[in-house]
């Protein structure tokens, strides 16, 4: 099967994969009384439940499945670990000690992986940073990006917009740099938020 197509039917089938699984997980939630529950500071008048976030798995699983790579597996794995630290963080209410430390723990992860922020400082400024720095800063910056989209999440449809916008760019990037496996990862994402955002659209029936 050619790249291409797959990357469709990853991008299909994680639209599909959450369409399937979200009334159920809704139903579960409010069974188990999963639920956000307002306060001052919240956009939303009744309790909704939160743990949405769980259908990113199935799109990460298409996408590895579907679209095998090596780093596209790493990264898809640290990014899993990543939903599981929040999922532990509403299970638990974890301390942010321990929460930044698991943070710090993926974002490095994700550099040796190959992430990093050295490129865009070399395109932006012309700047060639030591790797001690480029580390040092992308530590910084995933962990700063996780707890930027972390504080969107409760008002309806925002942090699922923005996380769409955001994928579609990276897919677009990746496109045009040929690197399709990079562009499958982006397009299952898209995929997954865009089937999230139907039931996260207001009025919310449930938040990331």
């Amino acid at each position: 099967m050619i790249i291409e197509t797959r990357i469709i039917l990853v991008g299909l089938l994680s639209v599909i994969a959450v369409l399937f699984v979200m009334p159920q997980l809704i139903r579960t939630l409010l069974k188990y009384n999963v639920y956000d529950i307002p306060n001052e500071r919240s956009a939303h008048v009744t309790p909704t439940p939160s743990m949405g976030g769980i259908t990113f798995f199935s799109g990460l699983i298409l996408c590895s499945v579907l679209v095998w790579n090596r780093e596209l597996a790493l990264t898809s794995l640290l990014i899993g670990s990543a939903g599981l630290l929040g999922l532990w963080d509403d299970f638990k209410d974890i301390s942010p000690r321990v929460k930044l430390l698991g943070q710090i723990t993926i974002a490095a992860g994700l550099y040796f992986v190959g992430f990093s922020v050295a490129p865009m400082f070399q395109m932006f400024f012309d700047v060639t940073l030591a790797p001690w720095l480029s580390f040092m800063l992308t530590i910084v910056f995933v962990a700063g990006i996780m707890n930027s989209f972390n504080l969107l999440d409760g008002v309806d449809g925002l942090l699922a917009g923005v996380g769409m916008v955001c994928s579609i760019a990276f897919a677009l990037v990746f496109f045009f740099h040929n690197d399709f496996a990079f562009m499958a990862l982006s397009v299952a994402i898209t995929g997954v938020l865009l089937a999230f955002l139907i039931y996260n659209y207001n009025p919310a029936s449930i938040f990331m």
